[in-house]
């Protein structure tokens, strides 16, 4: 009996109350509990098992080393109100899923990822540049966008190209929504897509005169409205004699020049680029007025290169 008591006594010693703290392992807790490894050598303080006895969890602390760790060959996860997991530390691979039950990477997040700004750097930094809005990586000695920009003009509801008419010929016509001004410096690949027609009007078939006819549609670019200058230019139809009926000017053929026209150019930041149509007609000396007109699908691509 009196053994029992002694035993009881010691317990309670060691659980000793020191200032209202509790100590398990020592005798002077300096904290509300403290827990320590009196034998020196798992480190392991506090652990929940489960009831089979073949998962754990809880610290390790060694001397310089402080852990939140699974004692058991088990994935360690992180939830808030009792949720399956929210977050996972994979065993074996150490890889972390945010949202991801199976991560393959040592970072998988099934969702967006919002990253900040800095002025330094080592390789393989991700930072955000509010200046143009681009997301930028540390490779080699310096900052580098880790996406092209990518700029259309000329794009209706369905993605296609957007189209246009009008009865204006042997002039120049702005095409409405096809003007882009360039975001950032750097050399680009402009792509110009474009396909139309023409007409022909007809009082007499076999005399000219009569007769007007569009012969050449085409498609110009210009850097800040600087015509005659053009930088890109593409024929979206043209027309010729059949050889058949060429002696009667009756018959014509319609073509158009099916590839996309491309060029790789450097422009600098703020460049307006505007895109024109221009119409050839040819026109008898007793043609009646002009009836109908024209009509053009148009639609440029910006691709700025790294």
């Amino acid at each position: 009996m009196k053994t029992i008591l002694l035993l009881a006594a010691t317990t309670v010693m060691a659980l000793a109350a020191h200032a209202q703290n509790v100590g398990v392992g020592t005798q002077v807790p300096v904290y509300t509990l403290t827990v320590k490894d009196s034998l020196g050598a798992t480190g392991k303080g506090i652990a929940q098992v489960s009831p089979d006895g073949q998962t754990a969890v809880g610290t390790f602390v060694s001397n310089g080393n402080a852990y939140i760790q699974t004692h058991t060959n088990t994935d360690l996860k992180f939830a808030t109100n009792d949720d399956p997991y929210q977050m996972i530390l994979q065993k074996g691979t150490g890889n972390v899923g945010i949202g991801s039950v199976v991560p393959t990477q040592k970072l998988e997040v099934a969702g967006g990822v919002k990253i900040g700004t800095t002025t330094t750097g080592t390789g393989g930094t991700l930072r955000y540049k509010a200046a143009d809005s681009s997301a930028e990586v540390y490779a080699g000695s310096g900052w580098k966008s880790v996406i092209n920009d990518f700029g259309i003009v000329g794009q209706d509801n369905n993605g296609g190209p957007s189209y246009f008419t009008s009865m204006t010929r042997n002039a120049f016509v702005n095409l409405p929504n096809l003007t882009y001004t360039i975001p950032k410096s750097g050399y680009y690949l402009v792509l110009l897509s474009a396909v139309g027609t023409g007409i022909q009007e007809k009082n007499n078939i076999y005399n000219f005169t009569d007769n007007r006819s569009d012969y050449e549609g085409e498609i110009r670019l210009s850097v800040n409205n600087s015509a005659p200058v053009w930088y890109l230019i593409k024929k979206f139809f043209y027309t010729h004699y059949d050889a058949s009926d060429a002696t009667q000017d009756v018959t014509w053929a319609y073509h158009s020049d099916d590839s996309d026209k491309s060029l790789i150019r450097y422009f600098d930041a703020g460049t307006v680029i505007q895109v024109n149509a221009y119409i050839q007609q040819m026109v008898g000396a007793n043609a009646p007025a002009q009836q109908l007109p024209w009509s053009v699908s148009a639609q440029v691509k910006y691709i700025l290169l790294r």
